[in-house]
């Protein structure tokens, strides 16, 4: 989920490895019905795995695993959250790092450390009014997928224009807060939060769910500028861009640049090609705002 492609990925390396295989299929709507589902899929996942390796899930461990994701999740939450702060305390990599943290280290401890470490020194940040630019000039939005080859592209657009992104859908979603109250059932609770994940509603559907949230930041975050990343290998993210775009310029007038690109393949568009239309986009929001 929720990639074709990613599904696709995964066969040809169970192939390649003739490793045994479980697929765990995902509802297209966050209900009670849905939840269940993707529970007893879970379950089934658990019963896979401890017949491959010959080990026991341990319930009460897993529970604790799962609490200190929360808390490190709704850590992360709050850090986003004051990246709408004026100025921006937070510079959009290390922001945009929260992504990858999420999917490779919910449930460590350094993981929880780590969004301790850095709320705090995002808060300070903001108590004396500080800036992570010396001077910002935009205030930005970005959606899609990241560039992933080439992040170093945010920092140019930062350097280059003094504009920063203040909010980006795989990072600021309200829907992804949860309380610790709610692990009594650990399996049931990661379904639960595994349909909320990124890409469930914006590649299931309905994707206005997700663009309202996105509107809700860029009204709250004051943003200036709106770009969505469309990576080719994603058949529901290019789906989306036009209804993507043709809903913030209704609501809030602001145009979005489209940066075709692939997340890992700089043969698809190369740097220079991407750098060509961030500062075509740039250039119109200057003339407009002068």
């Amino acid at each position: 989920m929720p990639c074709d492609s990613a599904v696709a990925v995964f066969d040809v390396l169970a192939d390649i490895t003739k490793a045994p295989v479980f697929f765990a299929n995902y509802e297209y709507r966050r209900n009670p019905n849905g939840m269940y589902y993707l529970a007893n899929e879970f379950r089934e996942l658990v019963k896979f795995l401890e017949q491959v390796t010959g080990k026991k899930l341990d319930t009460d461990r897993l529970r604790e695993i799962v609490k200190t994701s929360t808390e490190a999740t709704n850590i992360m939450l709050e850090i986003q959250q004051l990246r709408k702060k004026l100025p921006c305390p937070l510079r959009a990599r290390d922001a945009f790092n929260s992504f990858g943290m999420r999917i490779a280290g919910l449930g460590m401890q350094d993981s929880l450390h780590y969004y301790q470490v850095q709320l705090k020194e995002v808060m300070g940040r903001v108590e004396r009014g500080e800036g992570a630019l010396p001077e910002e000039r935009f205030r930005l939005v970005a959606s899609g997928a990241y560039p992933f080859f080439a992040m170093d592209i945010i920092d140019w657009i930062q350097n280059e224009f003094k504009a920063i992104f203040v909010a980006d859908f795989l990072n600021c979603r309200p829907a992804y807060k949860m309380e610790d109250t709610e692990i009594d059932d650990p399996i049931e609770y990661l379904a639960r939060r595994n349909l909320r994940a990124f890409g469930i509603e914006i590649n299931y559907g309905p994707c206005e769910v997700v663009i309202d949230d996105i509107i809700r930041n860029i009204e709250e975050a004051r943003v200036d500028g709106s770009f969505f990343f469309t990576h080719f290998g994603c058949k529901q993210g290019c789906g989306l861009q036009k209804i993507y775009r043709d809903k913030i310029m209704e609501r809030v007038g602001i145009p979005t640049a489209f940066i075709d690109m692939d997340i890992s393949d700089p043969k698809i568009v190369s740097v220079d090609q991407m750098k060509n239309k961030i500062s075509n986009y740039m250039d119109m929001l200057a003339k407009g705002r002068g």
